[in-house]
C-alpha cells in the first residue's frame, strides 16, 4: 500500500466519522463539522460539570447546615420531627438553635443557597441557548 491509498483510506475513515458528526480531515488536520461547530459539542460538557458541581456543592452546604441544626437544637423548643418545618429552620435557625454555632449555619444556609441558585443559572443559560441557537 504505497502512501496516496493509505491517505485516501484515512479521508474515508474520518469523513464517514463526520457523517456521524464528527471531525472532518481536511489537509491533514482535523477539523470539526459544520454542524457541531455551530452547536458546539464542548458546551455541554462544561456545562453539565458546572452543574454539577453546583448542586453537589449547594446539596452539601445545606445538608451540613441542617445537620449542625439538629445537633446544636435548643433544649427548650421540641425535638426535630415531621411537623417541624425545614424551610422554617433554615431561614430562621436563631430560633431552634443555641448562639453558639449560629453564624456557622446562617453561612452555610446562604452558601448552599446561592450554590442552587448558580446550578438553576446553568440550567436556564444552557436552556436559553439552545433554544436561541438553531
Amino acid at each position: 500500500m504505497n502512501t496516496e491509498e493509505h491517505r485516501f483510506e484515512g479521508q474515508a475513515f474520518f469523513n464517514s466519522i463526520a457523517d456521524q458528526h464528527g471531525p472532518v480531515l481536511v489537509d491533514k488536520r482535523l477539523v470539526p463539522c459544520h454542524c457541531c461547530h455551530h452547536r458546539g459539542i464542548g458546551r455541554p460538557v462544561r456545562t453539565e460539570t458546572a452543574f454539577l458541581t453546583l448542586l453537589f456543592a449547594g446539596l452539601t452546604a445545606l445538608i451540613a447546615g441542617v445537620l449542625l441544626t439538629r445537633i446544636h437544637w435548643r433544649p427548650d423548643i421540641p425535638p426535630y420531627d415531621r411537623g417541624t418545618r425545614a424551610l422554617h429552620v433554615m431561614l430562621h435557625p436563631g430560633r431552634y438553635v443555641r448562639d453558639a454555632p449560629l453564624r456557622t449555619i446562617r453561612t452555610l444556609n446562604v452558601i448552599g443557597s446561592i450554590l442552587l441558585a448558580g446550578a438553576a443559572g446553568v440550567v436556564a443559560y444552557e436552556l436559553l441557548h439552545t433554544v436561541l441557537r438553531p
